[in-house]
């Protein structure tokens, strides 16, 4: 009985999986297109702001 809920779990995670990847090959190729093209707020943050938020946090 064990084993049968173990299947189904394992199942469940790949059809997951695979919906997800099924997704990015579609969505993928359009993102330089369209994120390049957003028109951005004025309190946008500058390039690169979010990736160096967390690197005090590495130093320690």
């Amino acid at each position: 009985m064990k084993i049968n809920n173990t299947l189904k779990l394992t199942i469940a995670i790949v059809v997951s999986e695979l919906a997800g990847i099924i997704g990015s090959v579609f969505t993928t190729p359009s993102i330089a297109g369209w994120y390049a093209g957003i028109v951005k707020p004025a309190l946008n943050p500058p390039r690169g702001y979010s990736d160096r938020s967390g690197q005090h946090c590495l130093r320690l």
